[in-house]
């Protein structure tokens, strides 16, 4: 199993996006895995930085089409590209890591990021928090 994220680049955004759609601020975190001393490691969660996010479920046509090549996802959160988020975080390996958004008691773990351009969607599936 990898928990390395795609990044698919595509043709721009068919649907004309309004600043009004991003009304969700959102924090994108990445994990980070430190040695514990003992032979395992300890995971903490970074911020990468908020974003102003429109949240959205996925139709059950998207949700079926991703369980057919055995994806659990049912999220859609989509964003401005902030200077090209997604050739940051391929730089810097990110796109290795764990990546999650979170909003309020929300967490959204981020399955792919499709690069539109301008606009960055990322497929997730909501979790729950663990204590």
């Amino acid at each position: 199993m990898s928990s390395g994220i795609e990044i698919r680049r595509l043709p721009p955004f068919k649907h004309r996006m309004r600043a009004s759609d991003f009304r969700c601020r959102a924090v994108l975190q990445e994990q980070i895995l430190t040695p514990d001393g003992a032979g395992g490691t300890t995971q903490h969660w970074d911020d990468i930085g908020p974003f102003w996010t429109n949240i959205l479920p996925m139709s059950l046509y998207e949700v079926q089409q991703a369980a057919l090549v055995g994806s659990v996802v049912d999220t859609k959160v989509v964003m401005r590209d902030p200077g090209d988020l997604t050739l940051k975080l391929s730089a810097t390996g990110a796109v290795s890591r764990l990546l999650r958004f979170v909003y309020g008691t929300h967490i959204y773990k981020i399955a792919g990021i499709l690069d539109y351009g301008e606009i960055v969607v990322a497929v997730c599936s909501e979790i729950q928090p663990t204590a």
